[in-house]
Parts: structure tokens; sequence; C-alpha cells
């Protein structure tokens, strides 16, 4: 059984609203529904899942990096020459 769920908007938001459907080719109320399943299911998902979702979107950068060692004498090195 379906619920109606009224919501009241401003007409500016609603324009909004109106705006992000139509870049995705959806319907107000399908990208509604969408949205607050997305939203439903991150509340379920827990913050371990969100985690280790913001783990992988990370790991899909490549930033340049130096090894670990070298990068401890750097430090260490910075240290010596009282820099903060």
């Amino acid at each position: 059984m379906s619920k109606r769920l009224q919501v009241l908007m401003e007409e500016g938001e609603y324009a909004r609203l109106q705006k992000a459907a139509q870049s995705e080719h959806l319907a107000v109320g399908e990208f509604v529904r969408r949205e607050l399943r997305r939203s439903c299911a991150a509340l379920d998902a827990g913050p371990a899942d969100a985690k280790l979702r913001a783990l992988n979107k990370a790991l899909q950068h490549d930033f340049p990096s130096a090894d670990i060692s070298q990068m401890n004498e750097e430090i260490e090195a910075g240290y010596r020459l009282g820099l903060p």
C-alpha cells in the first residue's frame, strides 16, 4: 500500500528540485523518492560503511607521496631546524 507525503517548499527550493530532477531525466516525484531512499540507506548503513565508502573514494585518487622512511626523515629534519 502506498502512502502520500506532502512537503511544502519555497518556490526557489522547488525550482532547484525541478532542475535537479530534469538534469537526471526524472519526474520530480521519482527524484525525491530516490533521494529519500538513498538518505535512509545511508542512515541504515552505519558509521563503518560510511568510513569504507570514504576510504574507497579516497583510494581512487593518485596523489604524489614519498616512501614512509623518507617522509619520516624529512619530518625529523624539519624538527631539527625548528620548523613547525
